[in-house]
């Protein structure tokens, strides 16, 4: 693990992320990313299930009968489900990392190890909602759940 820490510290380095604080820009790229980037939005939008008096039931009070219909495949439909599902949880997730965030800048820790975990994290939630959209295989979502840990434990790291 300390040879992982250290190579990304390195490419941390390399990438001229060393000298200055990026927290603000960690927060606001995973805020848009968890409120924006990955709503399911668009994809109910496009596959005629948007109802916008109460979209958040969207795919449960309509997503079935498009099925039936014909007008979703049910794969698409378990797709747009996972999409809403990696969008939840990456809206409950933001919570740890800002705090993480702010917790490291309140304890003076160097830029590096800063912007370290802050890349270290937007690199796990990003390949965590694309394993949540993509992976079907039940064997398979295990890597989809050790990304998600991967995630939280950079912001654990940032704490301790």
């Amino acid at each position: 693990m300390a040879q992982v820490l250290s190579k990304m510290t390195s490419l941390i380095t390399n990438l001229g992320l060393a000298a200055n604080n990026y927290t603000s820009a960690f927060i606001l790229w995973n805020w848009a990313y968890a409120y924006l980037l990955t709503s399911p939005r668009t994809l109910t939008i496009r596959a005629g299930l948007d109802h916008n008096e109460n979209p958040r039931f969207d795919l449960a009070k309509y997503g079935e009968r498009a099925v039936t219909e014909g007008k979703l495949t049910r794969k698409r439909l378990q797709q747009i489900q996972r999409a809403q599902s990696a969008h939840q949880n990456s809206i409950e997730s933001f919570a740890l990392f800002a705090s993480t965030m702010v917790l490291m800048n309140v304890a003076k820790l160097d830029a590096e190890t800063i912007n370290l975990i802050g890349a270290l994290y937007s690199i796990f939630r990003v390949s965590y909602v694309k394993a949540y959209y993509y992976i079907e295989d039940r064997h398979l979502s295990i890597l989809r759940s050790i990304v998600w840990h991967c995630g939280n434990f950079s912001c654990f790291y940032g704490i301790w």
